[in-house]
């Protein structure tokens, strides 16, 4: 039989069994203690008890933290990922105990994280709560029934680009890409026309010669070159297989000037040195730009507006679809398992269209 007795102004059920962890709980009144205690010696008898201390005991963050702290290094976005859980374990869902979660919170969750953020972002965050609660429930046997973030309706993605560089913007990006020293100006402050980051104007143009994404440009090192049989070996991609790059001329080139450590990386740098430095460089391509227009009363045509690093592999695919018509041997260079993802970065130019149909 449990013991029900009575703890200041609330009852407390024990139950002590040979063979089963010691459970306890408290209750607002007695009758509730004698319904928990029955279905648990119920369940005792049967052999079918689990426990539920774990789950009426942990919070959301805490699982979310040790998932972060066990998990997540051993991820290959390990960064973004991390960040994501420090940002995830501050919102106000992360405070609820686990087993007091229901689908219905994580739908609203997600109405109102759409009225902040974008349908991909709320998707990403939606995954990972629910990445986090299955780890939990296989790995640190914490019973929870259902993972309550599993059917949740998640927002619709509509969030293809069709970016491409304008015509001169690319010669520009790359003028402002030049290395100069910082002047003092009359006010007494610094400023410069280009960028004191060297690799930056190499990094963008592998990017647009090679249509490498960021994280794979950044893993390159030196041994994993070959200029004289122009490749370039990627140990690993966004979808796991390895793949080898064919180098342009152009690519060749950038690769010659920079340079070369016998073991280091191709460009030493960290993910978050380049957002930050194309940052820079967009804004300062932009600001002489429109210099540019308001000197010789040209018209705005949106030069620098909304242009993402991302979206130079965009571009890089566009113009190697011209040159290399084999769709199978254009997804060997991309990397692309899916055709239909390839469409995604194919955007080719109307004019250059008409002008192959005679």
């Amino acid at each position: 039989m449990a013991l029900i007795r009575r703890r200041g102004k609330r009852w407390q059920a024990v139950i002590r069994r040979n063979g089963w962890p010691k459970q306890s709980r408290g209750f607002a009144t007695r009758a509730d203690a004698e319904v928990w205690s029955r279905e648990l010696e119920t369940e005792m008898d049967r052999g079918v008890f689990v426990r539920r201390d774990l789950a009426e005991s942990t919070t959301l963050k805490e699982l979310i933290d040790r998932y972060a702290a066990e998990v997540v290094p051993d991820h290959r976005g390990k960064q973004p990922e991390t960040l994501r859980c420090t940002a995830l374990a501050k919102t106000a869902i992360a405070g609820r105990i686990v087993a007091t979660l229901r689908r219905r919170d994580f739908g609203d969750y997600a109405r109102e994280r759409l009225k902040l953020r974008k349908p991909a972002t709320v998707r990403r965050e939606i995954q990972l709560f629910h990445a986090i609660i299955e780890w939990a429930r296989d790995e640190e046997t914490i019973y929870i029934p259902d993972n309550p973030a599993r059917r949740v309706k998640l927002p619709a993605l509509n969030n293809e680009r069709q970016r491409r560089l304008h015509d001169g913007e690319e010669e520009q990006l790359l003028a402002a890409c030049e290395v100069s020293e910082r002047q003092r100006t009359e006010a007494g402050t610094f400023e410069t026309c280009g960028t004191q980051t060297w690799w930056l104007r190499p990094l963008v143009i592998l990017a647009i010669e090679t249509a490498m994404r960021r994280g794979e440009l950044l893993a390159l090192k030196w041994p994993d070159i070959d200029l004289e049989r122009r490749i370039a070996r990627l140990h690993t991609s966004k979808n796991g297989k390895p793949r080898v790059v064919p180098l342009s001329s152009r690519a060749v080139a950038a690769l010659k000037a920079l340079p070369r450590a016998i073991s280091g990386p191709v460009i030493p740098a960290s993910p978050n040195a380049v957002k930050l430095a194309w940052n820079r460089l967009r804004t300062r391509a932009r600001r002489v730009y429109l210099a540019h227009c308001q000197e010789h009363d040209l018209q705005d045509k949106g030069l620098f507006s909304n242009l993402r690093f991302h979206d130079l592999r965009h571009e890089a695919t566009s113009r190697m679809a011209e040159r290399v018509p084999n769709v199978v041997e254009l997804s060997a260079i991309t990397g692309h398992l899916d055709l239909n993802m390839l469409r995604r970065y194919y955007h080719p130019n109307a004019e250059r269209l008409a002008v192959k149909l005679g």
